[in-house]
Formats: structure tokens, C-alpha cells, sequence
């Protein structure tokens, strides 16, 4: 996955309320709707972005609260941006040294005026393989008196298998998936 050039315009970028393109990192893209007040959600995502593509643990975990939790591809839990922030440095100079992140904002949703869910699609390229799976990183964002911060972030790699019927297979096609 490429970002999209044309979800960068100089300004406001499309129907995001005050989302310009200098909150976006390099390698996010953003839909062209999401629902009003969505930008520093989607600027907490960036931040992350940005964090990992420049290799940097501590940027990484800004955006989280201080008593975060975090749950990587594979089940591990982070407690805290301390925590969160040691293991990015851990894992970007490391396992995952040199690669770039590319994500894709798929659904801001509003549970309440203070507290958001984001959806994305994320891919990893470059680094010591050429074969990375695609996640689908989920969060939970609450706006705190020092602004927004991701409460909970969940990333998973999705499992392949076939639709279990006509629900799952017009779930998937909705989502933009593959029907299986």
C-alpha cells in the first residue's frame, strides 16, 4: 500500500475538518469522509507513523496516555508509554530495523464526544524481508485535558479463512476485502 498523493493537497486536506497536510505523516492516508472533530484522532495515528518511520521508540509512544495498553501482532501486552516507548525502541533497532510503515485511516468513530475508535489497514515495507503481512490496528482515543491520547491500541494480523456465509461475506465485501 502507496499513499495516495492526492490525499496530501496543500491546506486542508478534503472533507477533514482541520486536518492540514503537516499533521500527516508520510505514508498515511486519510478518506476523503470522516465524521466531524475526527482530526486529532487521526493526528495520533500520524504521530505514530511518523515515530516508527523515523525509527524513534519514544515518538512512537507519544501519543499514548501514560497508562496505556498496548497489544502487538502477536498477543504481547505493553503497560504504559514508558513501556510502549522501550519496546518500539527495542523492536525498530532490531527485528524491524529500516523499515517504513504505511497506514490506512479506514473508520473514525465517535462513542461519545470524548472517547473515538480508529480502524486503519497498516503495511511494513523495507527492512530484512519483502513479504509483510498487512495488520489492521485498532485503537481507542480519549480527549483528556491535555488533548487527545490513545488509551488502548490492538494490532493484529488478519487470519485467512473462508467466509462462514452470506454474513461474513457481505461483512467482508463492505470492508473492501477479498471474498475467500
Amino acid at each position: 500500500m502507496s499513499p495516495d498523493p492526492s490525499r496530501r493537497a496543500a491546506g486542508p486536506v478534503l472533507d477533514v475538518p482541520d486536518l492540514a497536510v503537516e499533521d500527516l505523516a508520510p505514508g498515511l492516508e486519510v478518506p476523503a469522509h470522516l465524521p466531524e472533530g475526527s482530526a486529532p484522532v487521526v493526528a495520533l495515528l500520524a504521530a505514530f507513523v511518523a515515530g516508527w518511520n523515523a525509527g524513534d521508540g519514544a515518538a512512537c509512544a507519544r501519543p499514548f496516555a501514560a497508562d496505556a495498553d498496548f497489544t502487538a501482532i502477536h498477543g504481547l501486552r505493553a503497560r504504559g508509554r514508558e513501556q510502549i516507548a522501550r519496546g518500539h525502541a527495542e523492536i525498530l533497532a532490531t527485528i524491524y530495523r529500516g523499515t517504513a510503515l504505511c497506514a490506512r485511516v479506514d473508520a473514525v468513530r465517535f462513542l461519545r464526544p470524548d472517547v473515538a475508535t480508529l480502524d486503519a489497514t497498516g503495511r511494513l515495507t523495507g527492512g530484512s524481508r519483502t513479504d509483510w503481512p498487512v495488520t489492521r490496528p485498532g485503537m481507542i482515543a480519549t480527549r483528556e485535558a491535555e488533548g487527545w491520547v490513545i488509551q488502548g491500541f490492538r494490532n493484529m494480523v488478519p487470519y485467512g479463512r473462508p467466509a462462514a456465509g452470506p454474513v461474513e461475506r457481505a461483512a467482508l465485501a463492505l470492508d473492501g476485502r477479498p471474498l475467500e
